[in-house]
């Protein structure tokens, strides 16, 4: 299929919805990494624009490490190992200049949410939204856990059923889910509350971009977030405090709540962008950005940060043995230790990282 045909019908007002509706059941899916970034990917590949996973997260300064101690979900502290979610996807299409629409509903307008993206389906509109992942269907039950605000890419509409694309496996295939559970899963007020969230560019972006500009920018930003948040819950600070937190529980029984709070630290470091809390997807940024702006120090910047996700493994990891396992006392006192001494080792690395990025940016 001709992506060029492709974008040329997306812009006719009188188009035939059948046609469009083969051409996107055909139309190239490109196998997702993280949700978010695979959902902006897709949706410029479909208009004729490619950009991979990792400048789309780099450009979008999805980087970020968050533990706000306000912020809980059944109880327990909330972290988060990237920005908030749909930030990534509006910062980036500021950073490129396109046009981008982006919705929120009342709760009690499910009905219009779900007419709002039936009418850009039929007009030959890719739609991102944001959904809870254990109302989606398509995914299998065992790998179905409560989130909200995961992307998926609607890409058409088969009678009351709905053709998306997914970064669960398989992730080259559209799968099918029906638009009762699609509305059930668009509509959510835990933390994060998602309101029929939705996402659809106005118009084919432009093809030239001041990549050097829209870089230098985003890696500013991080570095900012990283190193001099104001808010101590954020960036570094929030990483070492996190240390603190966890030794906390080096005394205490693993019950029911601590076992869900070291879950949870498991599931937004390992799941989505390859584990480690998508510091190898920003490696790959930094990666790509540095022939652009003929800075070897990128580089070396992001060998230092894969270095680091060798000890988010190890977070990672130990927590998933004390959520699952049986242990005795001693071993749990040593499994805590062994979190809570990676956190500071991982805080003290990329506080070297970004020092030497923000230097970096200080020649632009």
């Amino acid at each position: 299929m001709q992506i060029g045909l492709l974008k040329e019908k997306c812009l006719l007002e009188d188009v035939d919805f059948s046609s469009i509706l083969l051409m996107m059941t055909d139309f190239e899916i490109l196998p997702p990494i993280h949700c978010e970034t695979g959902t902006v990917r897709n949706i410029l590949h479909f208009f004729g624009v490619d950009y991979s996973e990792a400048m789309i997260f780099g450009l979008g300064a999805g980087m970020d490490f968050g533990a706000p101690r306000f912020v809980k979900f059944s109880g327990i502290r909330v972290i988060a190992c990237r920005c908030w979610q749909g930030t990534i996807m509006t910062t980036f299409f500021k950073r490129i200049g396109a046009k981008v629409c982006y919705k929120r509903y009342p709760l009690l307008n499910k009905g219009k949410a779900m007419r709002d993206m039936d009418a850009l389906l039929e007009k030959g509109i890719p739609v991102g939204i944001l959904t809870e992942v254990s109302s989606l269907s398509f995914i299998e039950a065992e790998q179905r856990f409560f989130f909200n605000g995961h992307s998926v890419l609607v890409a058409g509409k088969q009678g009351d059923d709905y053709l998306v694309m997914d970064n669960f496996e398989p992730r080259e295939l559209l799968k099918t889910i029906s638009r009762q559970d699609l509305m059930k899963s668009r509509f959510n007020i835990h933390i994060p509350p998602i309101c029929g969230n939705i996402y659809y560019l106005k118009e084919a972006p432009q093809q030239q971009v001041d990549l050097r500009k829209a870089i230098v920018k985003s890696i500013r930003k991080v570095c900012w977030k990283m190193l001099h948040h104001p808010l101590s819950f954020e960036g570094i600070r929030a990483m070492r405090s996190m240390a603190d937190v966890v030794r906390a529980y080096k005394e205490k029984e693993l019950d029911d709540h601590a076992r869900k709070f070291f879950i949870h630290i498991y599931r937004m470091l390992e799941i989505g962008s390859g584990g480690a809390g998508y510091r190898f997807l920003y490696a790959d940024f930094l990666d790509e950005a540095a022939p652009i702006l003929q800075c070897d120090e990128l580089k070396e910047a992001a060998n230092m940060l894969r270095d680091v996700c060798s000890d988010w493994r190890v977070v990672a990891l130990s927590s998933a043995h004390l959520a699952t396992r049986q242990v005795d006392a001693d071993t749990r006192r040593t499994e805590v230790d062994t979190i809570a001494d990676h956190f500071l080792i991982a805080a003290d690395k990329e506080t070297a990282v970004f020092t030497l990025l923000s230097k970096c940016m200080e020649n632009f």
